[in-house]
């Protein structure tokens, strides 16, 4: 799923594909043709302080959108980004931007990120679209080493023109 990792720990208790044990919870969920936010608090420190991942979809138009998702929690927290291609997309990173290409190798998307400190780095990640079924597919991995206790990080997602 495209969310995020704190301090090492998933949103759920992930115990393997198609299984899971104790759940976050999503509250303040909004909803309109311009943005979707939700709030989900579920990560555990090792203070056993609860931290929260705030997610904000903002639709610039039918070609752009930005998201946003601000970490509160601890004073020092390893933050990490998922976002899993579909399969048949790569990706490849210049600096603070990764673009997007479909099977033909023809650049689809560009991601612009807007945090000095990230690091982006581009793996693999199972996907299992059925049963016993797994495949393999490009998956970005957005990192940040924070000493705030709040953190936003904002990527611009545009379709190239080109």
């Amino acid at each position: 799923h495209n969310t995020a990792c704190i301090n090492g720990n998933e949103q759920h208790q992930i115990w393997g594909a198609f299984r899971i044990g104790a759940r976050g919870t999503v509250t303040a969920v909004q909803v309109s043709q311009e943005v979707f936010k939700a709030e989900f608090t579920a990560f555990q420190s090792s203070s056993k302080q609860q931290i929260c991942h705030k997610r904000e979809v903002l639709f610039h138009s039918t070609e752009s959108f930005s998201v946003i998702d601000t970490i509160l929690g601890q004073a020092q927290q390893d933050i990490e980004i998922y976002w899993h291609l579909n399969i048949g997309l790569s990706a490849q990173i210049i600096d603070k931007t990764i673009e997007i290409y479909d099977e033909d190798l023809k650049l689809v998307t560009v991601i612009k990120l807007q945090h000095s400190s990230v690091i982006p780095s581009i793996t693999t990640s199972a996907v299992y679209p059925e049963f016993g079924r797994r495949l393999q597919r490009s998956c970005i991995v957005i990192n940040l080493k924070s000493e705030a206790p709040v953190e936003k990080i904002h990527c611009q997602f545009s379709k190239y023109h080109g």
